[in-house]
Order: structure tokens, then C-alpha cells, then sequence
């Protein structure tokens, strides 16, 4: 078993341990390769957060040389500096002879030396360093701020003054400007439309054949007026396929019967009224008409062959009996052919259609938005 099978067979418990185990696993050596007389020790601070991790210390230095070593560390003068010897909690020695060295005290790797800091004026005394707290902020007052030349708000203040309409769309670099006169040329956006009008659905009856939008989606209204919890007019529409977002149900009411995933209430600025057959059924004349044609062209070629090679009578009834033949399975396989096909279309059209966010909301299709209530339920 591969090392991403066990990993995801792990619990959350047994991957920390993992891990664990793999980050220390050579910690027993991490020794090994030092100097002889040189220890690796934690160094802390008593003003300070600082935690210094491993720190190489040579056991032959005395405890004058360390702290002038640490010095650059933690910036406690010498004079005032008291070194403290700790295994884990536990205090092994105050390191209170400057002469003496490290390895007197019987310091070794893991150790942890603390420093003292005896300056009763040291910077660092009571989080003087590095508690950001303790940091008075510099605060400008609105006033003041309203009076400094050079910032965003006198730059914005003068543009008004030159220009009362103005936009910081004004003042992009060329290539801004080029998209905002993209947008600009596109033309605003159409007025809000009122779907309290009445006249919206002038034309919209139940029963008659549909196309909405987005999607130019087929079927057949269902419904024609208001819904609970909606303003405006509202079309429910009976889907020839599965493009829907309900089941004749909205808000918790129903207000006609279809499968679920066939219906949807949509408002009446998105339903055009008219000759739109079901799809499959013009798929199917299409198909036909196809197929008509290909047996046409066969048999016209079947017969144009026939009567240039002018053979005798019955040998010409015969050709002529063959071509129409194979007209006619040419008709066939055409038929076939264009069935499959026809198939092929559809079944991509409605695996196509199961992606709801693709065809319910593409970019562009906001020209009927209401600020108010959703486009479609």
C-alpha cells in the first residue's frame, strides 16, 4: 500500500501523530554532529517574549564573554545582566561568577539560560519593547485632515469644484478609460420595468406555446397572474424539458401540476408567446424532411446513370428497378443517420441544461432584472 492510501485511511488523531513522528524522528541525533564542548540551550528573557530556540554556547567561554554575546541578543547591559541555569522549570544555578566558565555549571544540550534584567531603567522593563500596546498611535481629526493640501480628499474637493458630475472613472489611466468608455458605449441599462402594469401580459394565455428567457427554453403557460410574498405580474410556465427550478409550486403554494424540475414562474417581460412546437417533434420533422431529400437525389442519380448507358429494354428495367433500390436504402440510412444524430443534439442539449447556473443566469441576460423580486422562481 502506497504512502496516500495509508494517509487517507488516518484518522485526524493519527495523522497529527504521523506527522509528529516524522518532524522528531531524528531529534536523538541532532547532537551528533556538533563540536565536542558545544551545547545547543534555550535562551529566555525576563522583559522580554523573546524565546531563542537551540543556541550553540562553548562550554570553555567564560560567563563574562556570554553575556556580552547576548548583549546583541537582548540588549540588557552587562553590568545589570544576571544568568540563570534551567533544566524544564527547575532552577540547577545562578551563574553569578563572571570568570567562571559555562562548563562549571555543568551546562549541557537542552538547558535553558535565562537572563535577568537588574536595569531599573531598562527599555524593556514592563513590555517597554516589544508590547505594542504600551505605543501612543498617531490620530489625525477630520478637521485637520480637511486642512492638509496633497491628500485624496483636496484632490477629489478641486475636481468637484471644476466639474460637479465628476467620477474618479475620469481620472483612470488610458487603459481605464478604454473600459469605461466600453461600458459607456454599450448604452445604459433598460429602465426598471413597473410589473404592476397590466399590459405586460396582454397576449399571455393559458394554454398557449412559449419560449423564455434565459435559455430560449419551450413550453406551454401554465399560469398567468400574481404569487404570494411577489410583486408584479408573474407567467408559470409548463417546460418541455427538465429547465425548470420548481414543480408548479412557489412560495409554499402550488398553482398548477408538472414534474419536478419541468416548471418555472418567471416574469412576463421574459415570455414570448407563438408558434414554438415541442422540440423533439421538430427534431422529428427535420429529420424527415432530411431524409426525403437524400431519396430524391438517389433516385435522381439512379436514373441519370441508367439512361446514359442506354442498355437494352429489360436490362434497362432492371438498372432501373436496382437504383430505385438502393434510393431507397440510401433514403434509409440518411433517415438513420440523422436520427442518430438528431439523438445525439438532444441528449447534449439537456445534459447541457442540468447546469442551471449556465443557462439561469448567464452574463447579459439582466435585461429584464427587477430590483425587488428574482427574474425567475
Amino acid at each position: 500500500m502506497d504512502a496516500m492510501a495509508i494517509a487517507r485511511d488516518m484518522t485526524a488523531g493519527e495523522a497529527k501523530d504521523a506527522v509528529r513522528a516524522w518532524v522528531t524522528g531524528a531529534d536523538h541525533r541532532r547532537f551528533d554532529e556538533l563540536a565536542d564542548g558545544t551545547v545547543l540551550c534555550q535562551v529566555t528573557h525576563s522583559n522580554l517574549k523573546q524565546n531563542i530556540i537551540e543556541l550553540r554556547f562553548d562550554l570553555h567561554s567564560t560567563v563574562r564573554a556570554t553575556k556580552n554575546n547576548l548583549y546583541t541578543y537582548n540588549g540588557t547591559n552587562r553590568e545589570f545582566m544576571e544568568l540563570q541555569l534551567f533544566e524544564g522549570d527547575r532552577l540547577i544555578a545562578r551563574m553569578l561568577d563572571d570568570d567562571k566558565m559555562l562548563g562549571f555549571y555543568g551546562m549541557t544540550h537542552g538547558h535553558r539560560v535565562h537572563v535577568v534584567d537588574h536595569d531599573p531603567m531598562s527599555l524593556s522593563r514592563g513590555g517597554g519593547l516589544d508590547d505594542v500596546s504600551q505605543v501612543k498611535k498617531y490620530v489625525m481629526s477630520e478637521e485637520d485632515y480637511d486642512k492638509r493640501e496633497g491628500t485624496l480628499r483636496a484632490w477629489k474637493r478641486e475636481q468637484l469644484k471644476k466639474n460637479p458630475h465628476f467620477k474618479y472613472s475620469d481620472a483612470l489611466p488610458a487603459s481605464g478609460r478604454a473600459a469605461a468608455a466600453a461600458a459607456a458605449a454599450a448604452g445604459p441599462r433598460a429602465p426598471d420595468v413597473d410589473f404592476e402594469d397590466d399590459t405586460l401580459v396582454e397576449g399571455i394565455e393559458v394554454g398557449a406555446r412559449c419560449s423564455i428567457r434565459p435559455g430560449e427554453r419551450r413550453g406551454a403557460v401554465a399560469y398567468v397572474g400574481k404569487i404570494e410574498g411577489k410583486t408584479g405580474w408573474w407567467v408559470g410556465v409548463r417546460l418541455d424539458e427538465p429547465l425548470g427550478r420548481t414543480d408548479g409550486t412557489a412560495s409554499g403554494k402550488r398553482y398548477f401540476d408538472a414534474e419536478p424540475g419541468y416548471a418555472t414562474f418567471i416574469r412576463p417581460t421574459g415570455v414570448k408567446v407563438g408558434d414554438f412546437p415541442p422540440v423533439d417533434e421538430e427534431l422529428g420533422d427535420l429529420v424527415e424532411a432530411e431524409a426525403e431529400a437524400e431519396a430524391d437525389s438517389a433516385a435522381a442519380a439512379g436514373a441519370a446513370a441508367a439512361a446514359s448507358a442506354a442498355p437494352p429494354a429489360a436490362e434497362a428495367a432492371a438498372a432501373a428497378a436496382g437504383a430505385e433500390a438502393k434510393a431507397e436504402d440510401a433514403g434509409e440510412a440518411a433517415a438513420a443517420a440523422l436520427s442518430e444524430a438528431a439523438a445525439r443534439e438532444a441528449a447534449t442539449a439537456k445534459r447541457a441544461a442540468a447546469r442551471p447556473s449556465a443557462l439561469h443566469r448567464r452574463p447579459g441576460d439582466d435585461d429584464f432584472a427587477d430590483d425587488d423580486d428574482d427574474d425567475e422562481l
